[in-house]
């Protein structure tokens, strides 16, 4: 093969790129001090017989200094690879090494083999070595996977096969298989979080190995996600980790580092990073043995994604590939097996998720915790012990805590994971809090304290509101309307509108941060980011209903006068799916393991698993469901079923994996009120009793422990509109057609006020609170 002909520009141009290399190498950096060590890069070379391809190498001091000094090259074999006084290998024989001009390869099995270059700083005797591996002309590489996933932390069982269809006696009828004589292959994913060359991965410590293991000295290196401050580590989600001190900044010779959270994501180890306990912090002072080997091409966050092989600058096709899903999360007490707690206001318990994979191994991945309120008790991530989490107690009420493996942290591309049950927390102080009364006919809102039913200062809204929702956590409350998305500050009573959200408001996320909005004028469905006051997707359609799931990244819509569930990502639509009838109404369960919905027309309840609706749901025969409710402790739903109510039973714990197989139950009720139009209903957040808003002058109730029904008559015979029930259940505020709030107290079961909110609209006539929300 002669290399001016068939590598032209580019041979010049490595030439120079060599020659210049070693210039700048021989001179140095002026240092005086002596080289300890040759380095060459790179140190691994795989050819074609007949190619050409550059290495580098420099002499350095002790601290990594660049010295000056003059480089010899030599080869092992003459006959399979030369190498030029610059540094440019010839997969063959260089025809003029002073001056290289031609390669010339030794065609077929004569030309292959595996060659040793040395390049030597001959005034100090220093070397260093690279292999060659010279073969016949690479086509082909494939990626060969083992069956089944491999476990999160695992070294992927993966490796390459290299054919030739070109050299002689190969074709791409009999490709000759050459995998022996290209030398190494390396490794890649399409989804890098998912599998990835380690760094060192040890993503687990394990008591019978007791690693990884920490030792005083040196620097934290090899390993990813063991410290207790990640600001240091490049890349790496979700881990943290305590280590006992002997003093205010010592780390004692051989201490173990307690690992508490796995970490993910990054490339490369770390070299510096801060160990913490308590107040007391030791930076840089620790070393770490791993049992992983860097550069092991390793599975990391459980999903799915496709590898491929790669060597001699040929890459394979996409093989598909799995780091095992998780199929199991059960959320308890740090320290017990309890899932149920009593706490007061700044109150923490902390707790753990026993999280598993398909292959049944334990692991320690990204989860994200969720509260059914974050004005009751807050969920965020723990920080001793395993998948740690940690609950704190706000204000009186009760919250669930959940703990789910979604997109794109945790089970990437493939089905959610839901927790199969779900933890409550109880905590003791008398709710107070607001209501908020506004109308469709009115631009004015407001305000009622709830401990003493006081009406504030109303506050008035630039446009027309159509709906209300309380934002998360009390410190908002959002309006809709034709013309702008409104927020309103509780603490100021500021408005600030934006008219990229202009619609119904129809559902938002726990943690507060996006808005699914219904727009009947554009006819489409528009998703919103609070955050950024910015439209994240639009979907064609209106919506009758629609929910989050609890951990905030999934939404759920009902497409009006359809069959059709619409579903995707807090930021948009993915896909619909073909409801077996028109939906009426939805609901997710308070662990988002299941999706409730009605269908009126069609009799039916249905009951999908959220982690895939495209499977057949649970279907149950009723009369005429319309609006359906789940429970916030996970157990279930109830429906509107005039003159019933369904009530829908869900084992509080659930199967493992996707999809639910564990059955629910259905039972209805008669609630001795004849027929009637639900408007709207209301749980109580410790789920013992469901309050049915109807056309009726009276509210309905449900107790749910005891299965029995009961109403509260209305004053004046009033036919509520809208209401909202405080966080502790104790109170239930309803806009009414007496244009007034009634506050119903759910103990004595009575209508206990009448409260004045002087709502008017344009004309100045009285209108009826027909939008009333409780901050939660």
């Amino acid at each position: 093969m002669r290399f001016s002909a068939l590598r032209g520009a580019a041979a010049t141009s490595a030439v120079l790129s060599i020659l210049l290399l070693l210039g700048a190498c021989g001179g140095g950096n002026n240092s005086s001090n002596k080289p300890t060590q040759v380095v060459l890069s790179p140190t691994t070379l795989s050819l074609n017989e007949g190619d050409v391809q550059g290495v580098s190498a420099i002499a350095t001091d002790s601290s990594g200094n660049s010295v000056a000094a003059d480089i010899a090259f030599t080869t092992s074999n003459s006959n399979i690879a030369t190498v030029s006084t610059g540094g440019l290998i010839c997969g063959g024989v260089w025809d003029n090494l002073s001056t290289p001009v031609n390669c010339n390869p030794t065609i077929g099995q004569g030309g292959v083999g595996q060659v040793t270059i040395t390049a030597t700083a001959t005034a100090f005797n220093l070397s260093a070595t690279a292999t060659v591996y010279v073969h016949l002309h690479l086509d082909q590489v494939q990626a060969v996977v083992s069956g089944g996933c491999t476990t999160s932390g695992q070294a992927i069982n993966i490796s390459g096969k290299a054919f030739s269809t070109t050299a002689p006696g190969c074709s791409p009828s009999a490709p000759c298989d050459i995998t022996s004589t290209v030398g190494p292959f390396s490794f890649g994913s399409n989804d890098a979080l998912v599998a990835s060359s380690s760094a060192g991965i040890d993503p687990t410590f394990s008591s019978t190995t007791d690693t990884p293991t920490y030792v005083s000295g040196g620097t934290i290196s090899g390993s990813k996600g063991q410290t207790c401050d990640l600001s240091d580590f490049n890349g790496v989600i979700g881990a943290t980790a305590t280590v006992p001190l002997t003093g205010a900044n010592t780390i004692a010779s051989g201490t173990q580092l307690t690992i508490t959270a796995s970490g993910h994501g990054a490339s490369s180890p770390p070299t510096t990073a801060t160990l913490s306990n308590g107040t007391a912090t030791c930076s840089g002072t620790a070393s770490v043995s791993t049992e992983l080997t860097s550069g092991v091409f390793t599975a990391e966050v459980p999903g799915a994604t496709t590898v491929f092989a790669s060597v001699s600058g040929v890459n394979s096709v996409g093989v598909n590939y799995m780091t095992c899903p998780v199929q199991s999360i059960v959320v308890h007490d740090a320290n017990s097996s309890n899932t149920t707690f009593t706490l007061a206001p700044q109150g923490v318990q902390a707790l753990t998720a026993d999280v598993y994979d398909t292959n049944n191994q334990y692991i320690t991945p990204a989860i994200t915790w969720g509260s059914s309120s974050a004005a009751v008790a807050t969920a965020a991530p723990g920080t001793t012990g395993n998948n740690p989490g940690m609950a704190t107690a706000v204000a009186g009420g009760t919250a669930y805590i959940t703990a789910t493996c979604s997109y794109p942290d945790c089970n990437r591309n493939v089905d959610a994971q839901y927790g199969q049950n779900v933890v409550t927390i109880n905590v003791t102080q008398p709710s107070s809090t607001t209501a908020y009364a506004a109308s469709t006919n009115s631009t004015s809102l407001v305000p009622i304290n709830t401990s003493n039913n006081t009406v504030g200062t109303a506050i008035t809204l630039p446009y027309m509101p159509n709906s209300i929702l309380p934002g998360p956590g009390g410190a908002a409350v959002y309006l809709g309307s034709s013309s702008a998305l409104m927020e309103v500050s509780v603490s100021s009573g500021t408005v600030t509108s934006v008219p990229a959200g202009a619609g119904t408001i129809v559902a938002m996320t726990a943690d507060g941060l996006y808005l699914l909005i219904s727009n009947s004028t554009g006819n489409n469905l528009v998703y919103f980011n609070l955050s950024t006051s910015a439209v994240t997707g639009t979907a064609g359609g209106t919506t009758v209903s629609s929910m989050f799931t609890p951990d905030s990244k999934v939404n759920e819509s009902l497409l009006a006068n359809t069959n059709q569930l619409e579903f995707g990502p807090q930021t948009g639509p993915l896909g619909t799916i073909m409801l077996p009838s028109n939906g009426t109404a939805m609901d997710i369960s308070g662990s988002g393991s299941l999706t409730y919905i009605t269908s009126a027309g069609g009799r039916q309840i249905f009951a999908y698993s959220t982690c895939n609706v495209n499977l057949d749901p649970q279907t149950f025969a009723v009369t005429n469901p319309t609006l359906i409710k789940a429970l916030p402790n996970a157990t279930g739903a109830v429906a509107a079923d005039s003159p019933d109510i369904d009530v829908i039973t869900t084992p509080a714990m659930l199967n493992a994996g996707c999809p639910i197989t564990t059955q629910s139950s259905i039972n209805s009720y008669n609630l001795n009120a004849g027929s009637f139009t639900a408007s709207q209903i209301l749980v109580s957040a410790d789920a013992t009793h469901a309050y049915i808003v109807t056309d009726l002058p009276e509210l309905l109730s449900f107790d749910l422990p005891s299965l029995t029904p009961t109403s509260v008559p209305l004053m004046l015979g009033a036919i509520a509109a809208s209401g909202g029930i405080t966080a502790d259940g104790s109170r239930i505020y309803l806009g009414t057609s007496d244009v007034t709030v009634h506050e119903i107290d759910t103990a004595s079961m009575t209508d206990a006020a009448r409260i004045e909110v002087g709502l008017k609209d344009a004309n100045g006539n009285p209108t009826i609170p027909n939008l009333v929300t409780v901050l939660q």
